[in-house]
């Protein structure tokens, strides 16, 4: 993948910044970084329904177990306010891996293990390994220090409603 497979959105009501969506979130030696400075996502141009995503992530030291982000997936329009339509497979640090339902959605069968995540994430300031893997019978969030599955469902993806 590469910067101009990419997109960028910002929800029309944040703050402006010195700092723009395509500044925040950049593509170093094939990697995609985050500056963390904005309130905004990331996406691929293309929709995707079959997949394997998987993202390297840690908080610096003196973060809290609150410290937050997420992953947005299936996201549906309008994508300009601050949660579309969406499912989050959670970034916070003590719920890592959490479906979160966005806009509106429900989703039923929504299985999350707590204490497989306490058991496999390393602490604060150290790198962990997600990977969300979706197709037509479901999705599943997977920490890779041991391919520990975090939350499964059968029914998060087959029951997104269409856009």
């Amino acid at each position: 993948m590469c910067s101009s497979d990419l997109v960028v959105t910002e929800p029309k009501h944040q703050a402006k910044t010195k700092v723009t969506p395509e500044e925040n979130w950049v593509v170093q030696d094939g990697v995609i970084v985050t500056k963390g400075k904005l309130f905004c996502y990331l996406g691929t141009k293309k929709s995707f329904s079959n997949y394997k995503f998987q993202f390297d992530w840690r908080y610096p030291e003196g973060s809290t177990p609150d410290s937050n982000s997420g992953a947005l997936i299936h996201m549906q329009a309008p994508l300009d306010r601050v949660f579309p339509k969406s499912l989050e497979p959670q970034g916070r640090f003590k719920d890592h891996g959490k479906i979160f339902p966005m806009g509106g959605l429900k989703v039923k069968d929504n299985q999350f293990d707590q204490k497989a995540l306490d058991e496999v994430r390393k602490p604060i300031g150290q790198w962990n390994t997600t990977r969300i893997e979706c197709d037509k019978n479901g999705g599943v969030v997977v920490l890779d220090r041991k391919s520990t599955r975090l939350n499964s469902s059968h029914e998060w993806i087959s029951r997104m409603p269409s856009s």
